[in-house]
Parts: structure tokens; sequence; C-alpha cells
């Protein structure tokens, strides 16, 4: 069978618990520092985000950096200005929980994988011959040997400026952004059922998107009498988005 003699329930050996070999204890930080204040001229708010989540499964993560800014300013009785920003950036390391056709997960891997099989096991390839029909796959030398990582940025900004006439009649220019952008690595080693076939498999995969939005508002409302309103609001929009999306794949 491949198997030198005694190999197969080596001498002293136990057994395996898989699924305590790949959980753990998670630990999560979370922080946050704001700072806020105002008079009657305008206000502020600055706050800054840190999170960083371990997953239960080893080598799995979860990290997000993030900032808002948020400006409100009378700069005279005829003209206000302000703004909101927020920026993030996130940082994923997956674990493949999921499966794919005949390929294996890593937690029903854990649950169904022999138990009678060691960690550290020079004929682990042999083994796996007598497993790949079930779909099932060594969950540690999974985690081990592959890489699923996705790092994502995003900007969102609005803002207005607003010209006072008279009481009655105003000018608000508007503007949005918003800019956001995805880049994904995973790597399967040719020790485990993803990557066997192929010799190894890589892939990068990138995609983008921006938007840019402008409205134009020219506000009039005034009450005659107390009894007659009259309101008149002309508008301009504009809105232009972009999207970029590309991918490579390799293997030996």
């Amino acid at each position: 069978n491949g198997l030198p003699e005694g190999t197969v329930y080596p001498t002293g050996f136990t057994g395996t618990n898989w699924q305590d070999q790949i959980f753990r204890t998670a630990v999560s930080q979370d922080y946050t520092l704001q700072i806020t204040g105002g008079n009657e001229k305008g206000n502020h708010l600055i706050s800054g985000n840190y999170l960083n989540q371990e997953g239960i499964i080893k080598r799995t993560a979860f990290r997000r950096y993030g900032a808002q800014i948020n400006l409100n300013r009378n700069v005279s009785k005829f003209f206000q200005v302000g703004s909101n920003t927020n920026i993030t950036y996130t940082y994923y390391q997956l674990g493949k929980t999921n499966t794919s056709g005949a390929q294996p997960s890593l937690i029903s891997s854990a649950l169904f994988f022999p138990p009678t099989w060691p960690l550290e096991d020079p004929y682990a390839d042999v083994r796996q011959q007598y497993v790949n029909a079930s779909g099932l796959s060594n969950p540690l030398l999974s985690i081990y040997n592959s890489n699923d990582k996705t790092n994502s940025s995003r900007i969102y900004t609005s803002g207005y400026g607003q010209l006072n006439f008279s009481r009655y009649f105003n000018f608000r220019q508007r503007f949005g952004f918003n800019a956001n952008s995805n880049f994904r690595q995973t790597y399967y080693s040719r020790n485990i059922p993803e990557g066997r076939v192929p010799g190894g498999l890589a892939s990068e995969a990138q995609n983008s998107y921006s938007q840019l939005t402008l409205e134009s508002l020219l506000n009039f409302k005034k009450t005659f009498k107390k009894v007659h309103n009259v309101t008149s609001v002309p508008a301009f929009a504009y809105e232009k988005g972009n999207s970029y999306w590309n991918q490579q794949r390799a293997s030996n």
C-alpha cells in the first residue's frame, strides 16, 4: 500500500484531534479615538478606529483601520461650507471553510479526517491518496500550505458650499466622491488537493471603482401676505463612474 511496515499505527501514537489542531481561542481588539467641538462659527468631528480580529481558525484574521472627518463652518452670514470624509482600509486572511466541487473544506476535513494519522507524517502524501475520493484533506497541512488574502481600501467624501443672497434666495453646490479598491491573492501548494493536479496554483485579482457626483441648486422660497407661498428650485446634476478589473492565474 506504499507505507512501510509499522507506520500505519505508529508505536505509542494515541490519535490526533484535528479540531484541536486547527481551532484556537481568538482575540479581538477594538480601539476608537474621537475629538469633537463647536461654537457659533461651526463644528468639527475627527475620529479614528482600529479593529483587529483573530479568526478561530489558525492563520485567519480581519483588520480594519478607519478615519472620519466632519467639518462645518459659517464663514459669514452669506456663506457656509461643510464636508464629511470617511477613509477605510481592511485586510482579510481567509481559511477555506466552504467547498467547491470535489475540493475539501477545513471544517469537514477536521471533522472526518482519520484521527489515526499523526501530525508529523513523512508518508502524508501516500496517506492522502486513500482519502482523495472522499473530498477530505489533512486540515493542518491545508492551513499552512495555502494563502487567501484580500486588501481593500475605500474613501468617501461629500461636501457643500452655500451662498446666501438674501433670506429668501440662496445657491448650494454639493459634491460627492466615492472610490474603492480590492486586491486578492490566493495560493495553493502542490501538497494539498487544490494545488496537486496543476502542481501548485496561484492567482491575483484586482478591481476598483470610483464615482463623482455634482449637484447645483438655486433655491427661492418666500411667503407673501402670510398666505401665498412661492418656491422654486432649479437644479443641475452630473455623475460619472469608472471601473477596472483584472485577474491572473498561474500553475506549474
